[in-house]
């Protein structure tokens, strides 16, 4: 997810090092293809991706750069196509969309949108932190724009480690293509990353909206008592018999918890899912593991007649599920 410019109040330290090691060399006769990642959270997801992609017929070499949130993918295009490469990829749980081949443009010329500058030093510390990076002739930052020009030499150095060198200097950075001429321009990583972001906000405001209701009824004293309660009466006056006020408690929360384990919650479970068929495991699944313990537990203490003195914790897994999607903004 890309910084706050808005909350940046100061300039970050210069590293000392420089980024990831130069990738190998790749032969002329295979077709390259760069994807933006989306869903990533560890590095077990970026194994996950590598596994999937790797074992995809007609590819030579699949390497993702998680910091970057970048896939680069060498393949034999009269086996494999970049869409069937996507099409694995969102089927593990993951986004993936095709970048446009602009960068490096001809003559090893790199243009970086540079977030979070907001003063003349930021300015000064991308340009030394690019400069210092091996395989770098020439780094250029405007600050008005938010853009850097870097002349490097594509045979030692690609952009993911550009990326990757700015980020670790505490700002990001994203590929600028250039639009043909009279169209608008595209930046297929930034748009993705909006759109996920966007997603995520609703996701989080929605499961914002269930659990606070959740938390009252279940941990505030006094709506413990007096909501169910009224519920019950209400229930009563209006269809008649009696109804247990300890029952209707179970259910509202019942009601409260359920979308946002399976609606709201559905991405861990796709995450989890993904991991589970490479035989491996991500926080997805801890997550997955975790809320559904505590909901499956409760749900039995609301339906099994024998576990009705037992309590529930309903509120225990839809919480840890805002917070986490809280932590992920």
């Amino acid at each position: 997810m890309s910084p706050d410019t808005s909350t940046l109040t100061a300039c970050p330290v210069l590293p000392d090092e420089t980024g990831d090691p130069v990738p190998p060399e790749v032969g002329q006769s295979d077709a390259q293809a760069r994807f933006a990642i989306t869903g990533m959270t560890c590095a077990s997801c970026s194994a996950i991706i590598e596994k999937i992609v790797g074992r995809l017929p007609g590819i030579a070499s699949a390497t993702v750069n998680l910091a970057a949130e970048k896939l680069a993918v060498t393949y034999d295009s009269a086996r494999i196509s970049p869409g069937d490469i996507v099409a694995a990829v969102e089927g593990a749980g993951y986004g993936a969309t095709l970048l446009d081949e602009a960068a490096p443009a001809p003559g090893g010329t790199v243009r970086l949108g540079i977030l979070g500058m907001t003063c003349s030093s930021c300015q000064a510390v991308v340009e030394k932190t690019l400069s210092r990076v091996d395989g770098v002739r020439s780094a250029a930052v405007n600050l008005a724009n938010e853009t850097a020009t870097v002349v490097i030499d594509p045979t030692a150095v690609g952009v993911d480690e550009l990326i990757g060198a700015i980020r670790a200097a505490g700002y990001d950075a994203l590929v600028k293509a250039d639009a043909a001429p009279g169209a608008e321009p595209r930046d297929a990583q930034r748009a993705a990353q909006e759109k996920a972001e966007k997603r995520a906000l609703v996701r989080f405001w929605s499961s914002v909206a269930l659990s606070v209701p959740l938390f009252f009824i279940a941990m505030v004293p006094p709506f413990m008592m007096t909501v169910p309660e009224a519920t019950a009466s209400w229930l009563s006056a209006t269809l008649g018999g009696t109804f247990d006020a300890m029952l209707v408690h179970k259910w509202m929360m019942f009601a409260l918890t359920t979308p946002v384990q399976f609606v709201i919650g559905w991405q861990f479970y796709r995450g989890a899912w993904g991991a589970i068929k490479q035989r491996a495991g991500n926080m997805d699944t801890l997550i997955a593991i975790g809320t559904s313990a505590a909901y499956f537990y409760s749900l039995a203490a609301t339906v099994v007649p024998t576990l009705a003195e037992e309590p529930v914790f309903y509120e225990t897994s839809a919480l840890l599920i805002t917070f986490v999607l809280l932590g992920k903004l």
